[in-house]
């Protein structure tokens, strides 16, 4: 609804990511769900040796890999299109409230 506002999320997003001691999670991330243990295959994991397993490192850039390359398509989306209350929509407008 603001793209200024946006930019500027994104650009203290950035800031805070650089940092060496922070690994950021964005929800839905694909690269999430083929690097770290999940709470359904590996329940009894936990995130707190990040840093000596590389997770950050591992997972950076992976979002590449859903672009089309040597014209292969790229990986498909894990869900496709937009959902709400467990029911596909026609647009993302559908997201939007008052």
């Amino acid at each position: 609804m603001d793209p200024q506002k946006a930019n500027e999320s994104v650009r203290y997003l950035k800031e805070f990511d650089a940092n060496e001691a922070v690994f950021i999670c964005i929800a839905h991330d694909p690269a999430l769900f083929e690097v770290l243990p999940l709470l359904n295959t590996s329940p009894t994991n936990d995130l707190n040796d990040w840093q000596a397993k590389q997770y950050k490192e591992r997972t950076k850039w992976r979002f590449l890999n859903e672009l089309p390359r040597n014209g292969k398509p790229g990986r498909k989306p894990l869900v496709e299109g937009w959902w709400r209350d467990g029911k596909k929509v026609d647009a993302a407008t559908a997201f939007i409230r008052d």
